[in-house]
């Protein structure tokens, strides 16, 4: 799928900054409620259904589902998987296979590691042997990936559908398939091309700067009100109702008016935003 050259950088669940660990604690609370609820009302119907004398397969019974927010920095669980994935993975392949170089981070790690790999890569690009024309594949669901992927060149890769067998429909346990899961590319270089033309706005009173309007400004901004770990979602903002289209149209309608963007420096200009929530109000 993808040849490796240089550099393998493997990355576990690592620590976050404390808004979205808010965020995150408020939904691991709700998940492990709704699944209590679940399995609650699994055993009454089951009960039912044998009260009436009807047969009750094993899929149908209750089973004891397994606890994801074991996913978490810092539980027994991702200790024990970044032990067994250093050393019975890692070291195995670093020295059975010549093509590996490797950077393991546990989760451990006192850092967000979405930070950590950005701040990796603006690291090895300073370095004057690096190579101008290096690469990068990303391996991720996280949309925030493609954002800060847009200050450079990246490819990011993802899995679509099963995450066994690729179709979507049903649950991995339900696969029975043992075809490769599928990948989606997402070239973010061809992405940035699209959004040149998207963004482009004529006859402003300043002087356009479009990359200003793409690179993690204005464009990042407009997406986030869609939804973001650190924002709260407005419940009127739907993607599949073609709000992200609105807001464009809104955006390219109102910056005239404006007169400057939404970001100023990495600062929000509260009374352009004001005129946003106005046109999308």
């Amino acid at each position: 799928m993808v040849r490796l050259h240089k550099l393998l950088f493997m990355a576990i669940v690592g620590i976050v900054p404390h808004a979205k660990m808010n965020q995150q604690w408020s939904r691991w609370f709700r998940s492990a409620q709704e699944a209590k609820d679940k399995v609650e009302a699994r055993k009454l119907a089951v009960a039912e259904w044998e009260a009436m004398g009807r047969i009750i397969t094993d899929d149908k019974k209750s089973k004891e589902a397994w606890d994801s927010n074991t996913i978490t920095p810092g539980t027994s669980f991702m200790a024990l998987l970044a032990v067994l994935l250093w050393y019975y993975w890692v070291v195995e392949k670093m020295n059975t296979d010549p093509g590996w170089k490797d950077v393991c981070r546990e989760h451990f790690l006192g850092i967000f590691l979405i930070h950590f790999l950005y701040s990796l890569r603006r690291q090895r690009t300073a370095n004057p042997s690096h190579d101008p024309n290096t690469q990068h594949v990303i391996h991720g669901l996280d949309a925030d990936l493609i954002m800060l992927a847009l200050e450079d060149v990246f490819v990011q890769a993802k899995g679509s559908g099963c995450r066994i067998c690729g179709p979507e429909g049903h649950y991995a346990t339900q696969s029975s398939s043992t075809r490769k899961k599928l990948f989606i590319f997402l070239n973010v270089a061809i992405l940035h091309k699209y959004l040149e033309s998207e963004l482009n706005v004529n006859n402003t009173p300043f002087p356009f700067d479009l990359e200003q309007a793409i690179q993690v400004d204005d464009w990042v901004l407009l997406i986030f009100f869609v939804g973001n770990n650190f924002l709260l979602h407005l419940p009127s903002l739907e993607i599949h109702e073609g709000v992200i289209d609105t807001l464009l149209r809104i955006w390219k309608m109102e910056l005239p008016r404006m007169g400057g963007y939404l970001m100023n420096h990495g600062q929000l200009v509260l009374s352009h935003a004001q005129i946003i929530l106005e046109g999308l109000a």
